[in-house]
């Protein structure tokens, strides 16, 4: 009986790590129908990939550490993934306004796109 207890504690940790990322929360909103959500989620992801971790790995590796300091093996390969991490952090603060900005150009030129009506073409018949 506690082995059938563990399991489901297990996949009901599973699910709330599952339900609480930002791809399941991207895809609650899209459900939902909310694009405020949809293009914040968007430009976190953006800002953080395209800005904040390369700036991220270049300070990590333009710093010389002496041999006692310096990362080991386990450091290293781990590295992109606590500067992934910290990437989104910075993104999502409140005080970082690039995405906030990058939101309102993604939300700006997506109903500017949608609202536009398309031009149908007329065809004309003589005869």
């Amino acid at each position: 009986m506690s082995d059938s207890l563990s399991s489901s504690s297990i996949g009901m940790s599973q699910r709330h790590l599952a339900l609480t990322s930002p791809v399941a929360r991207l895809a609650k909103s899209a459900r939902e129908g909310n694009p405020q959500e949809l293009a914040f989620e968007a430009a976190v992801r953006l800002v953080s990939d395209a800005f904040i971790k390369p700036i991220l790995a270049q300070v990590r590796s333009s710093s010389d550490m002496m041999k006692p300091f310096a990362p080991g093996s386990a450091e290293k390969s781990f590295r992109p993934m606590l500067d992934g991490e910290l990437a989104d952090r910075i993104a999502r603060s409140e005080h970082f306004d690039l995405v906030g900005a990058t939101q309102k150009s993604l939300l700006s030129k997506a109903f500017r796109q949608t609202s536009t009506p398309v031009a149908k073409p007329t065809l004309e018949v003589h005869g």
